[in-house]
């Protein structure tokens, strides 16, 4: 079975408190293993707590976070995030 892992690889200092609120949201969800069935389901939870938060920071420029599948390898990345780096890597199979 396929696993993922979530990596945060670090942030740029936040302009505003919605961006500090993501970077918070990002880190609370690093390096965790999680297997192929719920990696669609934690993405979806991701995006939908960045945009909770646009509506808690309605000054902020709303964020329209979006995850997207490298044609390489099966590695999935946050996009539209311009303060930060976060994805699910794919885990090396058992041998």
């Amino acid at each position: 079975m396929k696993k993922y892992v979530t990596y945060s690889s670090g942030s740029n200092l936040p302009k505003n408190n919605l961006e500090a609120a993501v970077i918070g949201v990002l880190k609370r969800a690093d390096r965790i293993v999680i297997n192929e069935g719920r990696a669609e389901s934690v993405m979806e939870e991701i995006v939908l707590r960045i945009k909770r938060l646009n509506e808690e920071y309605p000054r902020c420029t709303p964020l329209d976070p979006k995850f997207y599948k490298q044609h390489i390898n099966e590695d999935f990345h946050l996009h539209n995030i311009h303060f930060a780096n976060f994805c699910l890597l794919k885990c090396e199979e058992d041998a």
